[in-house]
């Protein structure tokens, strides 16, 4: 395995690369708290056959803060889209866990003919999609207890 930084649209992006062979590429996104190395144990496996990455998103782990600020899921797409272009990845699967699958579905709407496969573990909920009472619910425990 070796890290690699380069330049990304808003900062420097950090990727760590293991794997051989002509298989699909893989690329891992890591979950919103997460960093590359969560995905560690999955590369020398998965890579017996073909390139593997895992990308530290913006803010995380190796890779800059975004210059600009943004760490929507539209912005952490781009920092796909910037990974896709530095390797030459033409045509890939991407694992995504947590909110990186927000990112990976965004990147995959606009650019399904490059995504060769999409795993989505355990992602992030839209909360619009929740009962109400459920939504409520979640908002109250966030609050934290309220104290005189």
């Amino acid at each position: 395995m070796k890290q690699t930084i380069f330049a990304g649209t808003q900062g420097n992006l950090a990727v760590v690369e293991a794997g051989h062979g002509e298989g699909l590429p893989v690329l891992f996104l890591h979950a919103d708290s997460g960093r590359a190395s969560q995905w560690a144990e999955m590369l020398e496996p998965i890579g017996r056959d073909r390139k593997v990455y895992a990308l530290d998103s913006r803010g995380s782990g190796d890779s800059s803060p975004a210059a600009n600020g943004d760490y929507s899921y539209t912005g952490r797409a781009q920092d796909i889209i910037d990974t896709a272009a530095a390797f030459k990845l033409e045509r890939f699967i991407i694992v995504a866990h947590s909110g990186s699958g927000a990112a990976a579905l965004d990147y995959a709407a606009r650019y399904a003919d490059r995504v060769a496969g999409l795993f989505l573990l355990d992602p992030a909920t839209d909360p619009r999609a929740l009962p109400d009472e459920v939504r409520a619910g979640m908002l109250e425990a966030l609050a934290g207890a309220c104290e005189p």
